[in-house]
């Protein structure tokens, strides 16, 4: 969550070159590079943004186009990534073409304001006003638009969840205010959760929150701005930089380490580069400033505007805390966490056990070094995590189908 903070103090004198089309092979040009059938999608939502969504329908390895009504299985990014997160590792190791090979329906999500979902009906990305949100409306907003439309267009009437990192925040918030939509998602996978986050390691956060994490003139003005999102020139020239064996291994790899938990034993370097490509994707200021709010008040609530805002906005002098005891009638919920992860630590994640019931099983990753960015782009990842996410979806549908026999 952390990689981008610095680019708060950016972003006021962001220009739109930050708001160009990547020079770079898009999620579309990746997947069907990698041989496998790909379609686009554009869903609005109900306060007027247009989301991009891709779709893999089928597998050619497995040749089950034929197929109809197959299980769909929705991804989602966590913040200022995209879909392109979940596709760099590549065949035979990336979650979208495993379970594509798998006879599932695929489909990745993106959030407004990244590199594919940068329009609106009526705002420009070039006013404040399209970039007034945080993962408060990713949530009520994007997700149900992305969920309707999935289902409404496969005919299906659930699916199963995988978010990473604030995919896993929206999924929890949706789940608390709206919680009929626990009715469409058949079982959510919970990779890294960030819900609470006081307990977060990552040094930049321990300094940039007691700046940004209370109302202020400060993030009065570095509020409803751009992250800096895809920038030609900051991603050719990382990217370039990157490639050199000895920069990637020193600085580039080291840098992600900061923020992440240093992990040379489970980090694909050859990897880097790409990242580099396609990442930061953008988003808002005000998703940066929410999450360290919830780290210096130690609740997982909605956006704090300030006292007398608050007394508009929500009828009492701070944020409401999001009612996570809805989701105890939640489907079943696994949740993926590792003690090395910086950025969502054991302790924050234990804390949602006493308020979400029974349905959550813990799944801790054994591997000392494993950090925030191993569970989409470490070297193993297709044996850490993504043949035990599929193995048990898999379960889940079989005993399904046994049940409705």
């Amino acid at each position: 969550m952390q990689l981008l903070l610095f680019s708060l103090f950016l972003c006021i004198f962001a220009n739109t070159s930050a708001l160009t089309t990547p020079i770079y092979p898009t999620t579309a040009d990746r997947i069907v590079a990698d041989n496998y059938p790909v379609e686009a999608h554009t869903v609005q939502t109900t306060d007027g943004y247009i989301l991009t969504l891709f779709r893999i329908p089928y597998s050619l390895r497995t040749q089950n186009a034929h197929i109809s009504n197959k299980t769909v299985l929705f991804l989602q990014h966590g913040l200022i990534s995209s879909s392109d997160g979940w596709i760099l590792v590549g065949p035979n190791q990336a979650l979208p073409y495993l379970a594509a090979d798998a006879g599932y329906d695929v489909w990745l999500g993106n959030f407004r304001g990244n590199t594919y979902s940068r329009r609106h009906i009526s705002r420009s990305p070039e006013k404040h006003a399209f970039w007034r949100f945080s993962f408060h409306e990713l949530a009520i907003y994007d997700l149900p638009a992305m969920f309707d439309y999935v289902l409404n267009t496969t005919q299906s009437g659930s699916l199963h969840y995988v978010g990473h990192s604030m995919g896993t925040t929206t999924i929890f918030v949706l789940m608390s205010l709206m919680p009929w939509y626990m009715e469409r998602i058949r079982t959510a996978h919970l990779l890294a959760p960030v819900a609470y986050v006081d307990h977060q390691g990552a040094p930049l956060t321990r300094f940039t929150a007691p700046i940004l994490g209370t109302p202020s003139p400060l993030t009065k003005a570095l509020s409803d701005n751009n992250i800096l999102g895809y920038n030609e020139f900051l991603s050719l020239f990382g990217a370039e930089t990157c490639a050199n064996e000895v920069v990637e291994e020193t600085i580039c790899a080291n840098l992600l380490f900061i923020y992440t938990g240093f992990d040379p034993v489970n980090t694909n370097y050859s990897l880097i580069p790409e990242i580099i490509k396609t990442h930061p994707a953008g988003g808002s200021t005000n998703q940066i400033i929410h999450y360290m709010q919830e780290y210096v008040s130690g609740h997982f609530r909605q956006y704090d505007h300030g006292f007398k805002e608050n007394i508009l906005y929500y009828s009492q002098p701070t944020p409401p805390d999001y009612p996570l005891e809805n989701v105890r009638a939640s489907p079943p919920l696994q949740i993926y966490y590792a003690d090395n992860d910086l950025q969502s630590s054991p302790i924050d994640v234990f804390r949602l056990l006493p308020r979400m019931g029974k349905n959550i099983e813990l799944r801790h990753i054994n591997l000392t070094t494993w950090n925030h960015l191993d569970y989409m782009w470490a070297f193993n990842v297709k044996k850490v995590i993504n043949k035990i996410i599929l193995s048990y979806i898999s379960e889940y549908e079989s005993e399904r189908y046994r049940v409705r026999e």
